[in-house]
């Protein structure tokens, strides 16, 4: 029972060290999905900052607004400028928390993997105890054959000595 609760133990951990394995490797390809995004947000995020490092000189920026044809289109380029300082804004932001998302994913991978390696050290824990269970029964189990002979032939002794005991009775009770 000892033998066969340890090979389920073991059975149990090889399940386990499976799921581990799928989980990492389902995290991994989170990480390397949310590595595109991040590069892709800040490529675009760079482009953007570059252009507006281009075209910083704000004076340019009022011109602009005040070679407008009318008032109209003088508050809608004043808003596409607010736009596009906002756009940076959230940008930068939006790259911030997929920055932080990768690092929450990448410290649940070296979780796993640690979870991981202590499962396959208590695998293989087990597998030793197992093994010694094993020879433990084995021992056991050959002590006791030996045992049984030595029974076996104890009781073949004492049937002997019975059966010799019963022809004396026999031959003392025909005797008498």
């Amino acid at each position: 029972k000892k033998v066969s609760n340890r090979k389920e133990l073991v059975n149990q951990s090889d399940r386990q060290i499976r799921k581990l394995n799928d989980d990492i490797y389902l995290t991994q390809l989170e990480i390397n999905r949310m590595k595109a995004r991040v590069d892709t947000l800040t490529s675009h995020y760079a482009r953007l900052v570059r252009s507006a490092y281009k075209n910083r000189d704000t004076r340019v920026w009022y011109m602009y607004m005040l070679a407008s044809d009318n008032l109209g289109q003088a508050f809608r380029r004043a808003g596409y400028f607010r736009n596009i300082s906002e756009q940076i804004r959230y940008e930068a932001e939006v790259i911030r928390g997929k920055q932080n998302d990768l690092k929450g994913q990448k410290k649940e991978l070296d979780d796993l993997k640690a979870e991981a390696v202590a499962v396959k050290q208590a695998r293989v824990k087990e597998l030793n105890d197992l093994r010694k269970d094993e020879k433990e029964a084995d021992r056991l189990v050959s002590q006791l054959k030996k045992d049984r002979k030595k029974i076996e032939s104890q009781i073949a002794a004492k049937k002997k000595e019975v059966k010799a005991l019963n022809k004396e009775i026999q031959r003392k009770i025909e005797e008498a």
